[in-house]
Parts: structure tokens; sequence; C-alpha cells
């Protein structure tokens, strides 16, 4: 294998400055050819403007084929020898390999083409699966090194700029995009200094064009990782949402089968059916400690309701049910394991139940799930490398010309997944860093077929009032507990301690849900710091009993346990609602005046349903 010196030494003047211009340097001296040559972005430049055939010759020559000949390659490629002559002529002229003629002349099949020994050095041809690994290796090492501090390998301001730019890329980078970012001799020059001294890596991609990534060594990859800083959280920065989500699914519910959901004539939800569902519902915030405004409560609840299959529209109206879920809505961890189950089969909520946080891609939550469990806490930005280091590995493969755009969208889905497994409770934030919750981990056993199982401290914290109304701070009491208490109870107000209230229409609405009583009482003496009132199990047998069922179903169908409610609303203002009274308990109604019967039925405490979907 000859050198660039050999090459130089034999040819004209004439020729070299034939290369000289070639190469665009204002020089034809042997000193400034070589440096030219051993620059990277030159090499990248000449190869990228190689015809289709030459790159074909090249990658055969540059991947570990010391010497070929022109029959060889036209067996591998299927081109013809003068085609084959002339593309390896162009090759040559750039000093990017050098040919030694078969002695007899005979046949030119018997030619060989070699390789240059510097420029293979530079410009070895990888495989996909190189950078694969590479990428997987890094996202090891950044996982298991999350709470080292790094060692400043790298001092000077251009290099560091390289490497952050390298690591905001996910660790590798398109060397086109890398000399949008660096245009500069200067930075030109040191990133040549930083492949010479071994601190890049270079990944020659060759398929029907030439795609170059430059990656970072193990050796100040955490020190460029350390500098990635976008969105950091606060250390003040505190978020724990425990089963809320869950919770808002239920309370949902109620409303939505109380009260109906309607679609308007623009395919909207009407604005004060979402105002009813959000103003029942449980406050849940996002990593960075935002919360989503009202209607976006109501929206994610109603989205996963979809996933699971228990909400539904059918042309205008709402239909829902929660059967697909009765035999785990006693247990949050179900719930949340079976919404995560939906979405990893591919099921995706209508786009009507769509709001302002998504649902992700399943891809996403898998990759969050299979980093958390290796560290105890991690910065955002770090989570959010390791991320998309990962998504990269993944995806390599198809990614080349639309490189970009891929690692912007990585970003996205990072945000998405975070925000989606935050509001479900599986990933907390405690003091600025992200963390896997206790009930996140239980979860994320589930999702694999494995168990998790953590002995529960159990803290005598809630008050309750004489009026049955309950501080429950939250902090204190395992999440499944706390789901049963909201369960059964009605939200008065949300701090650091949730004011709750035992109250005729919560224990209505979950027994209308078929939720256990027992279980609520049983779970609120184990953390009541006093005694419950005594009348309180004789009240919830008595409201159960005394209420009255009302049933609202298609075509306008009403059906009332009691027939003298009907009697009420004849002898009332809102009579006219009622089109034809068809038996004691039964009546059809006016189809516009659905939601005067409701309001009229709330002076009876009645548990309403709307259109069930065994309707």
């Amino acid at each position: 294998m000859k050198t660039i010196d050999d090459i130089l030494k034999r040819i004209q003047p004439e020729k070299q400055k034939e290369l000289a211009q070639i190469l665009n340097i204002k020089t034809s001296s042997e000193a400034k050819i070589r440096e030219a040559m051993l620059n990277f972005f030159t090499l990248y430049r000449i190869i990228s403007s190689f015809s289709r055939e030459e790159i074909s010759i090249f990658k055969v020559l540059y991947s570990g084929n010391d010497g070929i000949s022109f029959g060889d390659i036209q067996k591998m490629l299927g081109l013809d020898i003068a085609v084959i002559e002339k593309a390896v002529s162009n090759i040559s002229e750039f000093m990017l390999a050098y040919v030694i003629k078969n002695r007899q002349m005979l046949n030119k099949k018997m030619d060989r083409i070699h390789c240059i020994q510097e420029v293979s050095e530079i410009f070895s041809i990888k495989e996909s699966t190189e950078v694969t690994e590479y990428l997987n290796r890094a996202a090891e090492i950044l996982i298991s090194k999350n709470e080292t501090v790094p060692e400043a390998g790298l001092k000077d301001e251009k290099s560091l700029e390289i490497v952050t730019a390298i690591i905001e890329k996910g660790c590798i980078i398109q060397s086109e995009n890398l000399i949008e970012l660096f245009p500069s001799k200067d930075h030109e020059k040191k990133i040549n200094e930083m492949i010479e001294k071994g601190y890049l890596k270079i990944f020659n991609i060759i398929n029907e064009k030439p795609y170059v990534y430059l990656g970072l060594s193990e050796s100040i990859l955490l020190q460029g990782a350390a500098s990635y800083k976008k969105k950091n959280l606060s250390g003040s920065v505190n978020v724990c949402n425990n089963f809320k989500a869950a919770t808002n699914i239920l309370k949902a519910y109620d409303i939505i089968s109380s009260s109906g959901l309607f679609l308007t004539k623009q395919s909207k939800f009407r604005k004060i059916d979402l105002k009813k569902i959000s103003e029942t519902m449980l406050e849940v915030s996002l990593p960075d400690g935002k919360t989503p405004i009202d209607e976006e409560r109501a929206f994610t609840a109603m989205q996963m309701l979809n996933l699971l299959k228990c909400l539904r529209l059918d042309r205008d109206i709402g239909i829902i049910s929660i059967k697909n879920i009765s035999e785990k809505i006693e247990d949050p961890v179900l719930i949340i394991k079976s919404v995560l189950s939906k979405i990893h089969d591919g099921i995706k909520p209508g786009e009507e139940f769509m709001g302002e946080i998504p649902i992700p891609h399943y891809s996403g939550i898998k990759s969050i799930l299979s980093i958390l469990p290796g560290v105890k806490q991690i910065d955002y930005d770090y989570l959010k490398l390791i991320f998309i280091t990962q998504c990269t590995a993944s995806h390599f493969k198809k990614l080349e010309s639309d490189f970009e755009n891929f690692i912007a969208g990585s970003e996205e889905l990072f945000e998405q997944s975070l925000n989606f497994l935050t509001i479900c409770g599986i990933c907390d934030t405690v003091n600025g860093k992200i963390t896997l919750s206790e009930s996140g981990k239980k979860i994320n056993a589930l999702l694999q077929n494995k168990k998790h199982h953590k002995e529960i401290e159990i803290k005598k914290c809630i008050y309750i009032s004489p009026d049955f109304t309950l501080m429950i701070p939250h902090m204190d009491i395992d999440p499944v507990s706390l789901y049963t208490i909201m369960a059964f109870t009605e939200i008065l107000k949300e701090d650091v301690v949730i004011e709750a209230a035992i109250t005729k229409i919560s224990i209505i609405n979950a027994r209308k849900r078929g939720m256990n009583i027992d279980k609520f009482i049983q779970t609120l003496k184990k953390y009541a710091k006093n005694e419950i009132p005594q009348n309180l199990e004789f009240l919830l047998d008595d409201w159960t009993k005394q209420t009255i069922s009302i049933n609202i179903s298609r075509p306008i169908l009403l059906h009332t346990s009691h027939g003298s409610f009907i009697d009420e609303i004849l002898y009332s203002s809102s009579s006219k609602t009622i089109m034809t009274r068809i038996s004691e308990n039964y009546a059809i109604l006016d189809k516009d005046s659905i939601d005067v019967v409701v309001k009229f039925s709330k002076k009876f405490d009645a548990v309403i349903t709307i259109f069930e979907e065994n309707d």
C-alpha cells in the first residue's frame, strides 16, 4: 500500500498544479497537497462529488480490500470494464487510489486498484451495525456513569463547542451538519486535530451516496454529556402525581354518565361538558412542575377512557361504560397498566378526544422505562440525551437523508413520553431530578411479567371531621390507598393537604361504578388519626337505599326507580320536557331537554345514567 508521499514523488509538476486546483488550495507544494489530503472535510467533499459507479468502487476498495482487480470489481458490481477503468481513473486523479497495470497488458481485468495508506486510516468504510453498536455502548456508559463527575479532558473552547454540538444530536452527527455549524477554517482544522488525536470517531457509511458520521470517544463522552444543558429543572421542582390520572378517569366517568357528553355542530365537545368534567378532577403536574389547563385534564381522562374502550362517540353523543375495566376498577395499578398495554398494542384515541397533551408512541415510553431502573435519579437533560441516543441506535439504518428531522422528532417524543408517564404517576420529579416512582416500579415490573413489592409503612395521618370532611396529607399515604379514598369522596380543595368530603353523591357515584364500600371504610380506618364518626356506616347504607335511580337511553327514554320523580317533573315548570308518560316509571323526553332533566334531578341527589353502553 503506497503513501501520499510515494504518489507525490512520481507525479509531474504540471499534474501537481492540476491536483492543487482540484483540491482547492492556493499552492501546489507537496506539503500543502498532503495537508489537504489528510483533511477530513476535503476527503468528504471529493467523495461526495463522485458518480454512483465511482462511489461503488470506492466503497469496495476501502472496505478492507488492499488491492482488488478490475475483474473482481466487475463480478461484485456488475459494471463493464470500460466503466470501471474510467471510474478508477477519476478516483486516482484525486490521489485516493493508484492502479497497478497487468504487465502483459492483454486483459484489463487483471489490472488492480489499491488504497492510499493515509486515506484508509481516515476513511475506512463502516457498516450501519457498527454505528448502532457505538450508540448502544454510549447509552450504557451514560446510564452506568450517571452520578460520576467527569474529568475535564478537553479545555479549549473550540473543542468543547464541537463536542457539545455532537452531544446535542444524540452522541453522533452527520458531517454535513457539522460543516454547517462550523464553516470556519479554524474549526475545520480543530476537527481534523481531534480526529487525529482520537477524540472523534469517524463512521463512513456508503450506500448510493456517502454519509459520514462523527461520534465521540469514551474518554470525552461523559465530559460532553455534562455540558448538555437545555432544560435542566430547578432543584425546587417536586412533582408526584400518584394515581391522580386513574382517579380522574373515575371522575370523568361520573360526570359523562350522569350529565352526558355531546358534540357541537363544529364537531367539538361542548364547553359546558368539559367544564363539568374538569371541575371534579385532581390537579396533575408535568415534570417541570407546570400544571395543564383544566380542559386538558378532561381531555387526558377522555383519551384514556377511549383507549380502554370505555368511551366512544355515536354520532354526536358520548357513549360510556366501565364494564371493560370493572374487574380492575379497585386497583389503579391495573388501570394504568391497561392504558399502557393499549398503547403498546398500537391503539390510538379518536381524534375528537385528543387534546394538547398527546398519547405518545409506545417506543418512547419503553425507552424511558428501560433507562430509569438503572439510575436512582437523573437530570432531565441527561435522561433526554440517553433517550435520543437509544432512539438513534434503534432506527439508525432508516435515517441517512432524514437524520436531522429524526433527532427533532426524538426530542418531541421524549417530552411527550415523560409528560405522559409523569401524569400517570409512573415518574416523579424529586428536587429537580427525574426518578421512577414506587408505583412506576410496580407497573414497569408488571409490564415485564415480573413482581415488585415494597413494604408500606402505615402512618395515621387523615383527620376526619364530624361533618365527614377529610384532611388528607396525600404525600404520607401510599398511592393505592389514596386512590381508594379519592374514589369515595368529593374534592373540595387541593394543596399540600387535600380537603375532601364524604357526601351522598360521592358515595352514590362509587356504588354506581361497582366499587367496594367496605374496602373504603377499612382504608379510612387504617389511616385515620381520630375516630371515624359513629353514624358514618349507617348513613352510607341509608344513602344507598334511598337513592332514586334514573336511566336516560335512546330514543330519549327516561326510566326512574321512583315513579314520583316523573310526577315531580310534570307538576313543575319543567313539565314540557316530558313528551309522553308511558307507564309509572317510564317517560319519553324531548331530545333538547336532557340538560333540564339532569339539572332538575340534582334536587333529589339522584344517581343518573345517560346513554350507557348497554342501551
